[in-house]
């Protein structure tokens, strides 16, 4: 056991890798679930994984800094038992849970409500979180260690490749890369367990000027289905919408019109609704010039 005197980067290590240690578990249980299942590409599970792992360490670390070092500041006395300290974390982020799901709610959309179904699971890892810290604050060297480990996994994700946008090199029905294509979307089906998805993927080329473009499409199955081709601009200035039915007897290209000479494009595409999941198949649209 250390006897050195916590320096203030001490006390943060030591919270943070104790309240990090409070929700892994929790996470290990439900990475067990199918949410984090049915990946086409081997390494795509390992990639969304460590993309939550990442943001989660990252935002447990943002917390040590704006709550817990009030709370300790001007909350917690000497005197106080440690499950009495848990219950001021727990008050403290249901108030603030409740008022940033508040405050999120005005400006629309789902944030609110992932805000407050987030808070008790904050809660709860704080509280756990606090307990352990009692028992591990004056393991220094240990939690230096442990503090270092846990940012490299915040890291971790920057470092790795998109391997969700590479879903397309693990089916032989997706073509290899086209010369001069630009993006390319793919309907991805897992045969094992009937989950699907689309996924986009760039070469890094921009479209010329004065070249006209087309989308190279294809489906595995030509049962008659229905799909939607995307083709959007990151300025969301292009913003195409092309219909296609997949048939035994189908045109292999579509034009494609607009002006996307120098621009940023993703195109997607996923099967219409009245498909069904039973004749959804894999599919893929790329955009290619067309000579």
């Amino acid at each position: 056991m250390s006897e050195e005197k916590p320096s203030f980067f001490d006390r943060v290590a030591g919270a943070f890798t104790a309240a990090s240690l409070a929700f892994l578990p929790g996470f290990v249980i439900f990475g067990s679930t199918p949410v984090f299942s049915g990946h086409v590409h081997p390494l795509s599970w390992l990639d969304q994984v460590s993309s939550t792992v990442g943001l989660c360490l990252a935002i447990i670390l943002a917390a040590v800094s704006v709550i817990a070092y009030p709370v300790e500041r001007w909350l917690v006395k000497p005197e106080q038992s440690v499950w009495r300290i848990g219950g001021i974390y727990v008050v403290v982020i249901f108030i603030f849970g409740i008022l940033l799901s508040a405050a999120s709610s005005f400006g629309g959309g789902y944030w609110g409500i992932i805000l407050l179904i987030a808070t008790p699971v904050a809660a709860i890892t704080a509280f756990a979180g606090r307990i352990l810290y009692s028992r591990i604050a004056k393991n220094l060297k240990t939690n230096r260690v442990i503090a270092v480990g846990l940012a490299l996994l915040i890291a971790l994700p920057i470092v790795l490749p998109d391997f969700r946008q590479m879903s397309y090199k693990t089916s032989d029905f997706y073509p290899d890369v086209q010369a001069g294509e630009v993006s390319r979307g793919t309907w991805d089906v897992n045969e094992v367990d009937g989950s699907a998805g689309t996924h986009s993927s760039n070469t890094g080329l921009e479209p010329a000027k004065n070249v006209e473009y087309v989308i190279l499409w294809d489906c595995e199955k030509k049962l008659n289905q229905k799909y939607t081709i995307y083709v959007q601009g990151s300025d969301y200035k292009i913003n195409e919408e092309i219909e296609v039915v997949c048939s035994m007897n189908h045109d292999s290209t579509v034009p494609f019109v607009a002006d996307i000479a120098g621009a940023s494009v993703k195109v997607m595409i996923s099967p219409a609704v009245e498909n069904g999941p039973t004749t959804d198949t894999d599919a893929y649209a790329i955009l290619i010039p067309e000579n």
